[in-house]
């Protein structure tokens, strides 16, 4: 037994950095992107670009409706036979969802940017599947995949962002560039998971759960996750709705997320659960706590060190980084970054392994 949780951890650990890897490489960008954009746009051409990324973080995980969090709760046999067991009627009302808020997304940019409007629809489209395909091979350990296109996806977002500055040409050519690249990680996604379901068409299901706890857990996690952006989010949604586009850049600046700390609890998270998929029932227990102490130990000196730090230095941070004049933002920072201690564990991750996505909600 003994043997056997230390092989678990081991595969935590590895599984932890390749999701990690995968969802490192973009954010990385977006955290060059907004330095150097805070620092080298005007306020107001700063805020009405971010305003176009705010209000895209809070409908697509609403669009993707928890999905892209459901898949990975099982073994890619057992997702396979979701797949292939859902009717045609079910991807018609999908795809309708999915247009609903791609044409409310496109609304919004046309109203603030002018944007055509199929560039922002098509953009929520591909950014959305996009992520729960990314899972969905996550699920199916392609990381060396997905940390490749994750790696040439962010270079070239990076790359195209340094031309805007460089050249000066609209915005509207930006995002036209940007849901080009999006779309070709979507196909590429899209042709590496169409042949890992291939491969796991004629395999049994090691999991034995109902349709019922199914689709009871995929609305929890879906209403969980839609509740959770929205917590997150919100503020800036609004803000980026009623303030001018200067005002919302200082707001956004002081209330963003913490660069690539979502994605390191994300990441251990979906590690624990991806190997909580292939345990036998008699092992349960054993496996679950010792998977819980390894990613609490490995959070922890991690999350207090980070906390403390951007606590003491944070008016150093902001004139460094996004320069003098975002050092407003401080004070919304600084209220931002307490709830950064209550992040280093992950309390839901048990109850969606064991299908108690009530108790996730009702907590």
């Amino acid at each position: 037994m003994s043997r056997s949780l230390e092989i678990k951890s081991s595969a935590l650990l590895s599984n932890s950095l390749s999701i990690f890897l995968t969802r490192f490489f973009p954010s990385l960008a977006n955290t060059l992107v907004l330095i150097i954009f805070s620092r080298n746009l005007a306020e107001d051409t700063y805020g009405l670009y971010q305003n176009f990324w705010i209000q895209l973080n809070v409908l697509f995980p609403i669009a993707c409706f928890g999905i892209h969090v459901f898949v990975i709760t099982y073994s890619p046999s057992f997702m396979v036979r979701l797949m292939t067991s859902l009717q045609a009627k079910h991807y018609i009302i999908y795809s309708l969802w999915l247009l609903l808020f791609g044409s409310v997304f496109a609304l919004l940019q046309f109203r603030a940017l002018q944007l055509n409007f199929i560039i922002p629809l098509f953009f929520l489209l591909s950014y959305s599947l996009s992520f729960i395909l990314e899972s969905t091979l996550i699920v199916f350990k392609r990381f060396k995949a997905l940390v490749s296109i994750s790696f040439l996806y962010s270079l070239v977002f990076t790359l195209l962002h340094f031309a805007y500055l460089h050249y000066e040409f609209p915005l509207q050519l930006l995002f036209l560039s940007l849901l080009l690249i999006t779309s070709i990680r979507l196909m590429l996604y899209a042709l590496i998971t169409n042949a890992n379901v291939k491969k796991h068409l004629d395999s049994p299901a090691e999991q034995n759960v109902t349709l019922k706890d199914v689709r009871s857990l995929w609305l929890h996690l879906g209403i969980y996750d839609v509740l959770q952006v929205l917590f997150n989010w919100i503020d800036k949604f609004i803000m980026s709705l009623v303030l001018i586009a200067s005002m919302s850049a200082i707001y956004y600046n002081g209330a963003m997320n913490i660069p690539f700390l979502p994605l390191i609890l994300s990441a251990a998270g979906s590690a624990i659960l991806i190997q909580l998929a292939t345990v036998k029932k008699e092992d349960e227990q054993a496996h679950t706590l010792k998977l819980l102490n390894q990613s609490a130990k490995m959070l922890s000196c991690i999350v207090f060190p980070l906390f403390l730090f951007l606590l003491l230095f944070r008016y150093e941070l902001f004139g460094v980084l996004l320069s003098e004049k975002y050092l407003a933002s401080v004070p919304i920072c600084l209220i931002s970054i307490l709830v950064i201690p209550l992040r280093a564990y992950s309390f839901t991750t048990v109850l969606q392994n064991q299908h108690k996505g009530a108790i996730i909600n009702i907590g």
